[in-house]
């Protein structure tokens, strides 16, 4: 039997529409990573990738460029970890913006961060940069071969050694915080029904 893959692409154009389709790619892709895309740890995955492909979309190409393609990616750990990633042709880094409660965007990259044990971004020189989110699975996959870090953000040509930061490289340990106060009020939407 062969052993099961430690890394996996998904290459799609810059298109707010084609974040459903790298949804989609994730529960397929963490099952060919021999994970199970409905336990606990692991439900978040899809919605991470799909945040981190949007604010590819959004921020680092500006728009919708269907001429643009943009890679998501998956990688296991030889910690133990799965590495949740996207690749664009921009330099510009993601910061985590302050919203109000009644802004209806913004809170993705805190969402990623949150949900994340990790999340760095990887500077790829004239390719642009990798932005990734770690989460921590425990014992280290039994998938055999190593997963090298530079591959996993855009092959050739990108020097990493593995447990070492490079200067250009951002990395965020988070944990949720407990809640101090109160939230927010969000708007509660709910259906009008015509009178008949």
């Amino acid at each position: 039997m062969e052993p099961r893959p430690r890394t996996t692409k998904f290459t799609f154009p810059a298109e707010r529409e084609r974040v459903r389709d790298v949804r989609r790619w994730a529960r397929k892709a963490l099952t060919g990573l021999g994970l199970d895309p409905d336990e606990e740890q692991l439900a978040e995955v899809p919605l991470v990738l799909s945040e981190l492909g949007g604010n590819a979309i959004v921020h680092g190409c500006g728009g919708d460029r269907p001429d643009v393609m943009l890679t998501a990616g998956l990688s296991l750990l030889p910690s133990g970890g799965l590495r949740v990633e996207v690749t664009d042709p921009s330099t510009v880094r993601p910061e985590p913006r302050d919203v109000d409660g009644d802004a209806t965007s913004g809170r993705g990259l805190i969402l990623v961060i949150t949900y994340a044990d990790r999340f760095g971004v990887d500077d790829l020189g004239p390719d642009g940069k990798c932005v990734w989110a770690e989460v921590d699975l425990g014992a280290a996959p039994q998938a055999a071969g190593r997963t090298d870090t530079a591959a996993a953000c855009g092959g050739p040509g990108v020097a990493v050694v593995v447990a070492a930061l490079r200067a250009n490289t951002t990395v965020r340990a988070m944990r949720p915080q407990p809640v101090v106060g109160t939230l927010p009020a969000r708007p509660v939407l709910r259906r009008q029904i015509p009178a008949a």
